[in-house]
């Protein structure tokens, strides 16, 4: 335990370095070395997340658009959503003080906390969205936080370092598979998030971003 608490606070140390190195190439140097990248070898030594990305994408893009299911009306508001997650979390943590709030400073649609979840003001969302939430953001980023906040002996498990994210992340894909809330329009999404980092990470700007998007089918919002 003593090692998990040393790997902890210089995860930690180098969190502020990052920070501190906002607008310059260090702060990509330690986001990397913090939460990964494209270019990180499997277990085998040899296949990269982007490789598997890329087999990924040739699959997802040979189905034809009505194969990835048919799209559903984004016509519940940000306000409307909070009141149903609200209802749902009161009810699957039994009570626990789980708050569901509208921000308007945020850029993602929405983001979880150690007991909230916050959605963007303005964001409009279909029931499948609102589906994936409550178990992306609810039963696993909120729950583990909660799990974590009963640590009785290292209470500072509670807090999950930068290296959590990835596990945080795959848990809460793997969730939306297995409570049949996700569909082949959702893996792509999260896919082409896999090949825009790696594009960025190989020297490509925002605007070189957001018109790859584009070509992929997005809107522009999406690829804001």
């Amino acid at each position: 335990i003593g090692r998990i608490l040393a790997a902890t606070a210089l995860e930690y140390g180098d969190v502020v370095r990052m920070l501190a190195a906002r607008g310059t190439r260090d702060f990509y140097t330690y986001a990397r070395r913090l939460y990964g990248s494209p270019k990180d070898k499997f277990p085998d030594g040899k296949t990269t997340v982007r490789d598997f990305g890329l087999v990924l994408y040739d699959i997802l893009t040979s189905i034809a658009g009505e194969s990835l299911g048919p799209e559903q009306p984004r016509d519940i508001t940000a306000a409307q959503a909070a009141e149903t997650l609200n209802g749902r979390f009161a009810t699957y943590f039994e009570g626990a003080a789980i708050q569901v709030q509208v921000d308007d400073a945020m850029l993602a649609d929405a983001a979880a906390g150690s007991d909230y979840v916050k959605i963007r003001s303005g964001a409009a969302f279909s029931q499948r969205d609102v589906d994936i939430l409550e178990v992306h953001e609810g039963w696993v980023h909120v729950a583990t936080s909660l799990n974590g906040q009963l640590q009785p002996v290292a209470r500072w498990l509670a807090k999950g370092p930068p290296r959590t994210t990835a596990v945080q992340e795959g848990l809460a894909a793997l969730m939306e598979v297995l409570t049949f809330r996700t569909y082949p329009r959702r893996a792509r999404r999260l896919n082409d998030r896999i090949l825009a980092v790696d594009k960025a990470e190989d020297g490509a700007n925002f605007v070189e971003v957001f018109e790859w998007y584009r070509t992929e089918g997005y809107d522009e919002d999406e690829c804001f």
